[in-house]
């Protein structure tokens, strides 16, 4: 092949890197249109979350009452799941979570939604579920608590929370996550991303 034959496929190559997509190239999803660089955590919530909160204007997060009250982790931000025993998309996403917040910058926080501390031992028996959870001692007061935290929607669960270091919500988000939502969130705050589970 001659040098002027493998010179028009480079020159259509160079054409179609860059400038305008084309125009049959669908749009990117809610996922995929902000590029995640580290450090860009703003711009990485306000694409994964239903509310995300802006640093100087974040509500200041506050435990609800609860059967046991977890640690501080004043030096780490940290990932409040709402979840209950009943709930199929929580047991779901479970894995996920205690894989991806096993080390890095984000602790995470399991908070029950269930009305008897029975229906949580049962669970943990029958599903090895080892992390501490303390349960809303009032289950009926989680729409309040997550109005407090800027979100009006219904509280269906799972609920995810993040908390800054400062202890203010800077990201609510209801429903299922999935690796690549955690991956992002934890690849902006520079820690190691998440496993893809297939």
């Amino acid at each position: 092949m001659t040098r002027r034959a493998l010179s028009l496929p480079f020159a259509l190559l160079v054409l179609s890197c860059g400038g305008e997509p084309a125009a049959d190239a669908p749009p990117p999803s809610r996922f995929e249109s902000v590029t995640t660089a580290q450090g860009d955590i703003d711009a990485v919530l306000r694409d994964v979350c239903d509310v995300a909160h802006a640093p100087d204007s974040a509500p200041a997060w506050s435990w609800p009452n609860a059967t046991e009250l977890p640690a501080p982790n004043p030096d780490k931000w940290t990932w409040v799941n709402v979840w209950a025993t009943w709930c199929r998309p929580c047991l779901e996403e479970m894995p996920v979570l205690q894989r991806s917040f096993a080390d890095g910058p984000v602790a995470l926080r399991f908070l029950s939604a269930d009305t008897t501390d029975e229906a949580v031992t049962t669970f943990r028996s029958a599903h090895s579920f080892t992390a501490a959870s303390p349960r809303l001692t009032d289950p009926t007061e989680l729409p309040r608590v997550l109005a407090a935290a800027g979100y009006q929607g219904a509280g269906s669960l799972p609920v995810h929370v993040l908390v800054d270091p400062g202890g203010h919500v800077r990201c609510v988000r209801a429903g299922l996550v999935e690796a690549r939502h955690v991956e992002r969130i934890l690849g902006a705050l520079g820690g190691q991303v998440a496993p893809t589970i297939r």
